[in-house]
């Protein structure tokens, strides 16, 4: 038989547990299906792994994956198990503890007692900074350097693995939040968690992780 006419839809699911596979033969609506391991150390191992796999076992010509779909329950379980990376938070001076006030918002309404999880950043690795730019995108308060440079030696000599930099209307006006990622990354240190900025701590926390697990799919 002739697969070179047949066209297929892949998709891949990395759970905690295992990584599951589906391929989909558009011509014939054939469905295959596989499951493995998921490999934690390297989540694209198993990925490269089961692809190889379903290729081989249903002689499939790989040009003819006309789509891919990728889906993870990696990133949820991170939060959930605090396991991201030590993160830390830059943000404008006087809501250095709004991710713990949040919206105040509770899964119980009625427990007035109730125990909310503890903040991705601990209340030691919150550090503010003297700026401000107005809802309208313009510069209230210019940034004050002097400090930036202060929290940049703090944070050398910490454990630190990623860095949130997060300042009031900055979806307006970035320009406080890229002085900063300057000023930082212009240390020149060698640990690879400075690449890793972002304007949401929460994204912060997981993409050291996301990063490292891509690496080996783009050398295969």
């Amino acid at each position: 038989m002739n697969t070179d006419k047949y066209s297929y839809k892949l998709g891949f699911d990395i759970g905690g547990t295992f990584t599951d596979f589906i391929l989909l033969n558009e011509n014939t609506g054939c469905i295959y299906s596989y499951k493995l391991l998921t490999t934690p150390k390297d989540p694209s191992i198993a990925v490269i792994e089961g692809i190889k796999y379903l290729i081989d076992e249903f002689s499939i010509n790989p040009s003819n994956i006309v789509h891919t779909t990728h889906a993870t329950t990696l990133i949820t379980n991170a939060f959930i198990e605090r396991k991201g990376s030590k993160t830390g938070l830059l943000c404008t001076e006087g809501f250095s503890d709004i991710i713990e006030i949040g919206n105040e918002m509770r899964y119980d309404i009625y427990d007035l007692l109730i125990e909310l999880p503890e903040p991705i950043v601990s209340r030691n690795d919150r550090y503010e900074i003297e700026e401000r730019i107005t809802a309208h995108g313009s510069v209230y308060k210019k940034i004050n350097i002097s400090q930036v440079n202060k929290i940049a030696d703090r944070l050398k000599k910490s454990n630190i693995e990623s860095l949130g930099i997060c300042f009031l209307h900055s979806y307006k006006n970035s320009i406080h939040e890229n002085k900063v990622k300057k000023i930082i990354s212009s240390q020149q240190l060698s640990r690879k968690y400075w690449d890793n900025f972002e304007a949401n701590f929460n994204v912060s926390t997981v993409k050291p992780k996301t990063g490292r697990s891509r690496s080996p799919a783009k050398n295969n």
